[in-house]
């Protein structure tokens, strides 16, 4: 069982940056990898190549609820108004996951406060991985046909 003591409860959807920044907090992409972890059980990188969202370059309609999780996702990180559009994949957070359910830190230390893009990119992470949540692992990764980019 997680030691919750450092919970903020007052932040009832937050952390705080010490309980954060206990080993599972990582870098950029990664902490999507573990968060979807996190939250689903399943393999995440089951998610990778579904559909025409879940990956890079999303585009096209989305195949079904799991990659509506993926498209919602990508229009998040449209709104995270990071500086540069790449940094979106290598902006660290830090969160911490109790009980199968993901935390944003509420202070991400030198990468910005509350309203910063790492709080933001930690949030669109959080909401696609219980998203992502309420779905069965997938057991295929269903073909994105509409989108130019599919092979």
């Amino acid at each position: 069982m997680p030691n919750v003591s450092n919970i903020r409860f007052n932040e009832t959807e937050d952390v705080s940056l010490k309980y954060a920044m206990e080993p599972r907090s990582k870098r950029g992409v990664i902490n999507l990898y573990n968060m979807i972890g996190c939250a689903t059980g399943c393999r995440p990188l089951s998610y990778k190549g579904y559909g025409c969202y879940c990956g890079f370059m999303g585009s096209g309609f989305a195949v079904d609820d799991i990659d509506r999780c993926c498209q919602k996702h990508d229009s998040c990180y449209g709104w995270a108004n990071c500086p540069l559009s790449g940094m979106v994949y290598i902006v660290p957070y830090f969160w911490k996951c109790v009980y199968d359910q993901p935390h944003c830190a509420i202070d991400h230390s030198i990468f910005g406060g509350r309203d910063s893009c790492a709080s933001k990119l930690c949030e669109c992470d959080r909401q696609l991985s219980l998203c992502l949540q309420r779905h069965s692992c997938p057991q295929s990764r269903p073909f994105c046909t509409s989108s130019p980019f599919s092979k």
